[in-house]
């Protein structure tokens, strides 16, 4: 099997495709394009086919974007390709194994405004939404009955899986790595690893800085979130840092869908409310060390 793989990574690499004139030699070009797109198929199906088989049209659109959008200076284009595949892989797997995320539970459309609309108030008011008050202000706030407040919280905490989602000072939904360096890219778009290894330098300095009591839960709720957005030609450098956990690392990348902050409060017997305030107070500071 490995030497498949390397097979089809030297046919890939070796490729003449991107010294090809495609308006000059347009029927070349197309042949090579065509011979290109079937070697990535291949080889990712050499790496792992149970894994791929299922997501062929995945692997496809995201092979023809690749070649339609790679320029030479984006460096290697295989690692361009894995880079793509990784995020349309996760995204495909997501959607399909959405029922089982969720643990088997449907959220209307209208619940999911309305939980968003929570989270916005909660976060405008920078109120704990597990305090025992929330429920009362959020109610007054939003016209909500406080019982239907609480079920909306609940529904979200089940069903969600660890996000790192925060809300702008102009309202607008923003990830804690959506910064120049380590934003969300289209799935075309290849990694800067040297940038994107300077914003885990930080996370790293401000978990070292927690108290040591807190440590293993950050150590897992960072590494769920890490590990599926960035490239995973990154474990080696994820490794050297203190706040990786390889258990948590594994079971997120494994199929794409990372472990729910929900998991990880079941496994280390802890409270809902106190795993909410640790990541929310780690993330605030860890804003404040990246400005």
């Amino acid at each position: 099997m490995r030497k498949d793989v390397e097979k089809y990574e030297s046919l890939i690499r070796n490729s003449p495709l991107f010294q090809i004139d495609r308006d000059a030699e347009a029927s070349r070009y197309k042949s090579e394009a065509l011979k290109l797109t079937e070697y990535l198929y291949c080889y990712l199906l050499a790496i792992n086919e149970s894994k791929y088989i299922e997501f062929g049209a995945e692997i496809m659109d995201t092979a023809n974007s690749c070649i339609k959008s790679f320029k030479p200076d984006c460096g290697d284009f295989l690692n361009y390709f894995n880079v793509a595949m990784s995020k349309a892989y996760k995204k495909a797997f997501a959607k399909q194994k959405e029922a089982e995320v969720r643990k088997g539970i449907t959220v209307s459309e209208d619940d999911q405004r309305a939980i968003q609309k929570i989270l916005k108030l909660a976060e405008y008011k920078n109120l704990d939404i597990y305090s025992d008050s929330f429920c009362e202000t959020a109610s007054e706030a939003l016209g909500i009955p406080a019982q239907r407040i609480w079920e909306l919280v609940q529904t979200n905490y089940n069903t969600t899986v660890l996000s790192d989602i925060q809300i702008s000072d102009e309202g607008e939904e923003i990830s804690l790595f959506d910064t120049e360096q380590f934003a969300e890219q289209p799935d075309n778009s290849y990694y800067d690893e040297s940038n994107i290894e300077a914003i885990l330098d930080t996370i790293e300095k401000v978990f070292l800085e927690r108290q040591a009591r807190q440590k293993p839960l950050l150590s897992k709720l960072i590494t769920a979130k890490i590990s599926n957005a960035i490239s995973p030609t990154m474990l080696s450098t994820l490794q050297k840092y203190s706040y990786f956990d390889q258990d948590i690392y594994d079971r997120s990348t494994e199929w794409g869908v990372p472990v729910t902050a929900k998991e990880i409060s079941e496994e280390m017997n802890l409270l809902e409310a106190s795993v909410s305030r640790t990541i929310k107070q780690f993330i605030e500071l860890l804003k404040e060390e990246m400005r």
